[in-house]
């Protein structure tokens, strides 16, 4: 048994020392998450090391020491937030293993032996990548980047997120091979299907973390005897069109095999999310019944069917770049977002108000008011527009609200729109 007499001889020294350690290391471990400097991650890992020793001290001193109670509840508390929060700061500054994506075991490929786009080039060649950096330095660094209305060469912010956020966690190839695929939530004789594109900014896409923005609303419409798909769309480095091309792609797969998903003659529905409700918009709008294939790529049965849809849902919505200068380093080459003539005639192309040629389908949108990332102006131009052309449209601009609301503020619109 340890001897009582130590704690007290020492308890000054011991409490001070440890209080210390404490001090430091959350300190370092801001740091190493913030910046991910190798020498500051270096020395968290010493620090994570030294206070778990200082742990077993501090839960000593409150299991033999006799001094006050309010001291032992300290100890513990502090012994559990030191358990708590080492590995916690350490995953996070050191890179955050990839969590399952749900239901991604039953995802369905919707290309066939040909992938436009695709090749065995090393992403590398064609990204800006700060290897230096971390997980979270990446997220906080991309939050500025992608928003704004002035121009700022942030394609290194933006691939660095990339990285850390798909590829270094295993979602994507390092290669330019990725497979898009559907996660099928899939009512059997259903008489609406409809295609869920989550957000992200083109430069990650939000199921990789969360939801909220995919099997959430998949599973609510599944409650209605609807079916769902989860798109899983490719993004930054490859470039526009790419992602408008698996969105068709997943249109036309829903529809051909429609009989073997035990779906025949379903309604095709789309609903997006911020950057995924930009390439519903962006498709409806420019790129329907194109062709924009590749020069090289041979067609299958699939490319042949109608990429016809019965009506989209457009929630917290990028219908331009105006307010999201810094997104087209995730969406086009950046040779030609740094030229300025060229980035004006993207911001021009891209301006989905301008370029409104979807007066034939009906649309729900949903924007809050106070939305930070992506600004409700364009939406409400884009709004203006569809009315000026007569569509068939459900808009609100909802007051108080910012980026990423709740589902409670639409979702129960959008079924009963889904249902007229």
């Amino acid at each position: 048994m340890i001897e009582n007499t130590f704690f007290e001889k020492h308890k000054k020294a011991i409490r001070i020392c440890f209080l210390s350690l404490i001090g430091t290391f959350t300190l370092i471990g801001l740091l190493t998450m913030l910046f991910g400097v190798v020498a500051i991650a270096a020395s968290f890992i010493f620090f994570t090391v030294s206070l778990f020793f200082g742990a077993c001290f501090f839960i000593a001193e409150a299991i033999f020491n006799s001094g006050a109670a309010s001291w032992k509840i300290i100890s513990f508390l502090c012994c559990i937030g030191i358990v708590i929060l080492a590995p916690l700061s350490y995953s996070i500054g050191l890179g955050i293993p990839a969590k399952n994506i749900e239901n991604n075991e039953y995802a369905i490929k919707i290309w066939g032996d040909e992938i436009p786009f695709n090749s065995k080039e090393s992403k590398w060649a064609r990204m800006n990548i700060d290897f230096n950096s971390r997980y979270a330095a990446a997220a906080v660094n991309v939050g500025g980047a992608i928003t704004g209305e002035t121009y700022e060469d942030v394609e290194r912010k933006i691939d660095t997120y990339t990285y850390f956020s798909n590829i270094n966690r295993g979602f994507e190839s390092s290669l330019f091979d990725d497979e898009p695929t559907l996660i099928p939530y899939i009512v059997k004789g259903s008489s609406d299907a409809v295609v869920i594109c989550c957000g992200g900014g083109y430069s990650t896409k939000s199921i990789y973390e969360y939801t909220f923005e995919g099997a959430d609303v998949a599973h609510e419409l599944n409650k209605q005897g609807i079916s769902a798909f989860v798109l899983n769309y490719r993004i930054n480095p490859y470039v526009y069109p790419t992602p408008q091309l698996d969105l068709q792609r997943a249109i036309r797969y829903i529809r051909y095999h429609s009989d073997d998903l035990e779906i025949p003659g379903t309604k095709i529905h789309l609903i997006g999310y911020s950057a995924g409700a930009n390439l519903i918009a962006s498709f409806i709008n420019i790129t329907r019944h194109s062709d924009c294939f590749p020069a090289e790529y041979r067609y299958d049965a699939v490319d042949y069917a109608d990429d016809w849809i019965d009506s989209v849902g457009l929630i917290y919505p990028a219908l331009t770049y105006k307010y999201n200068v810094g997104m087209l380093f995730a969406s086009f080459e950046s040779e030609d977002v740094r030229d300025e003539t060229k980035r004006n005639d993207l911001l021009h192309k891209t301006d989905l108000a301008i370029n409104f040629h979807s007066a034939d389908i009906r649309q729900f949108i949903r924007h809050g008011e106070n939305d930070k990332t992506v600004s409700a102006l364009g939406t409400k131009s884009y709004i203006e527009k569809a009315n000026e052309s007569g569509s068939d449209l459900d808009a609100e601009i909802l007051p108080g609200l910012d980026h990423c609301f709740s589902s409670d503020y639409y979702l129960f619109d959008y079924l009963c729109f889904l249902n007229s």
